[in-house]
């Protein structure tokens, strides 16, 4: 397989991308976050990078700012310079198989150890390598971003992005309540950036969105080993949406990002959002204007008690070590209400 990712001659940044990723399991903030970050000077949320090839070049669908990516013009831009003939459909189809073959869960062991060298798959690794490269570059010179943000979330594009060179890799490990997580995931979303306005996100059962959160989180922390303590840093959601200017300082102070100010400040729970340029991601990423930074804590009241038990005995572990009470809310709240009888 051969795929030419040649960005434009003599428009090549001098210093290292720094590139923050979100890492975690859906449903987990990652897409407000995304858009929280776009509003900070000096960073640039390009949404899913990983969906590019996979997803949304394959059906047209619409970037953050409301058109289709393949007539957004910034990603015209982002991917005239990066790889040729990115239009057509064997291009797509070829980097979008490469994806498939090599950038999985079962090979991040490879992917954590791999130089793009020896190795079975090696050209595949090579080519989408070579596209995703070129691409964070190509948007590096079109925003002149002094922070990319990818919100991918799947820890093997993290560990594919670990290796590139030129790259500066921030990985940002994003945890939600897992029992949170569970009852988004069993609830009908509308997908809302492709052609058919009744196409809706996938669903899944409390079992299988507390396996993916399970394995996601470990995963995490096998590729904070590979970028080392300094460019790793863990964020609750629950902690972001309770203090979001400490939250996004935070973030700021973490990838060195001078002089930046998050959009939120002092006590006010409240932003102004501006058009965005996201690939793929929930269709949040399309609200405009003042929204109102508030959990989600729907969950509490209305998932059934056995899905969270069923939640908290599969993650418990991780459950604990990342501060989460496991008793079920529905529990908690009988116990204070025959502590007050």
């Amino acid at each position: 397989m051969s795929v030419d990712a040649s960005p434009r001659p003599n428009a090549l940044p001098q210093d290292p991308i720094k590139v923050l990723y979100i890492l975690g399991v859906g449903r987990s903030g990652s897409t407000l976050l995304d858009t929280l970050l776009n509003e900070l000077e000096g960073f640039f949320s390009m949404g899913e990078l990983r969906a590019l090839w996979a997803d949304t070049l394959p059906n047209d669908r619409r970037c953050g700012c409301g058109v289709a990516v393949s007539r957004c013009p910034v990603w015209v831009d982002v991917l005239d310079g990066a790889v040729t003939n990115w239009r057509s459909p064997a291009t797509v189809r070829r980097l979008r198989h490469a994806q498939r073959a090599v950038v999985r869960q079962r090979h991040l062991p490879l992917l954590l150890r791999s130089n793009h060298g020896d190795g079975p798959q090696t050209h595949a690794l090579q080519a989408i390598a070579s596209a995703q490269a070129a691409i964070l570059r190509g948007v590096a010179r079109v925003t002149d971003a002094q922070v990319i943000v990818d919100s991918s979330k799947i820890p093997a594009d993290a560990a594919l992005l670990a290796t590139l060179p030129g790259i500066d890799l921030y990985v940002l490990h994003l945890v939600r309540d897992p029992r949170a997580v569970a009852y988004s995931w069993s609830r009908p979303k509308p997908r809302g950036d492709g052609p058919d306005p009744t196409e809706s996100l996938p669903r899944y059962s409390s079992a299988t969105s507390t396996r993916k959160w399970v394995e996601f989180n470990l995963c995490a922390h096998l590729i904070a080993r590979k970028v080392g303590p300094s460019h790793y840093l863990r964020v609750r959601y629950e902690d972001l949406l309770r203090d979001p200017p400490s939250s996004l300082q935070r973030i700021v102070t973490f990838v060195g990002a001078s002089g930046v100010n998050p959009p939120v400040a002092g006590s006010t729970r409240t932003v102004s959002l501006g058009t965005n340029h996201t690939v793929s991601g929930n269709p949040a990423r399309f609200q405009r204007g003042v929204i109102e930074l508030r959990e989600d804590t729907r969950w509490r009241v209305a998932q059934p008690l056995r899905d969270a038990l069923t939640v908290s005995l599969l993650s418990a572990p991780l459950m604990f070590a990342y501060g989460y009470d496991l008793a079920p809310p529905i529990q908690r709240t009988k116990i204070r209400s025959r502590g007050r009888s």
